[in-house]
């Protein structure tokens, strides 16, 4: 399996995105009910 991580074209991208995704379900876990976290998803651009 390659490691998109190190493509030069846009793998960076993919690897933020991941961590990103990671946050949300981190805070999910540690408690924040969902309707306050789309509220920030939303605030924050949806990016």
């Amino acid at each position: 399996m390659e490691d998109r991580s190190l493509r030069p074209s846009g793998g960076f991208r993919w690897a933020e995105a991941r961590a990103g995704k990671i946050g949300w379900i981190l805070l999910w876990l540690l408690g924040i009910p969902i309707p306050i976290l789309l509220i920030l998803f939303f605030l924050r651009g949806c990016t």
